[in-house]
C-alpha cells in the first residue's frame, strides 16, 4: 500500500501494521487523509527507503518534529535546509543539534 509523505510515494511492506495516535493497529481503510503520521524508515534517497513502522499522530495547533540526517544543502536566501533530502524552512524558532 503506498502512502504520500511530505510529498514522496513510500510503498509500505505488505502485512505492515499502522497504529493509530493511541498505539493501536488500524486498518488502511480506516485512515483518512489528509492525517499527520510518524513515519519511521531507513536508507538514502539515491537507493530508496524501507519503512519500519508508521503511526497516526494527534493534530495540534503547533508542530514541533525532529529531523536527523546530514545537510545536503543550505539556501541562505531561501531560508531553508535541505536535510536528508527533505526541505526544511528555518525559522527563528528552528533549533539546530550537532553531534559529535
Amino acid at each position: 500500500m503506498p502512502v504520500t509523505v511530505m510529498g514522496r510515494s513510500i510503498v509500505l511492506p505488505e502485512g505492515m501494521a499502522l497504529l493509530g495516535a493511541d498505539g493501536h493497529r488500524l486498518s488502511p481503510q480506516a485512515v483518512r487523509s489528509p492525517v499527520r503520521v510518524k513515519v519511521v524508515v531507513r536508507g538514502t534517497e539515491a537507493l530508496g527507503f524501507q519503512v519500519e513502522s508508521v503511526q497516526l499522530k494527534e493534530t495540534l495547533d503547533f508542530i514541533i518534529e525532529k529531523l536527523r540526517g546530514p545537510v545536503d544543502r543550505i539556501d541562505r536566501e531561501g531560508s531553508t535546509l535541505v536535510v536528508a533530502g527533505v526541505t526544511v524552512r528555518v525559522t527563528p524558532h528552528t533549533t539546530v543539534e550537532r553531534s559529535e
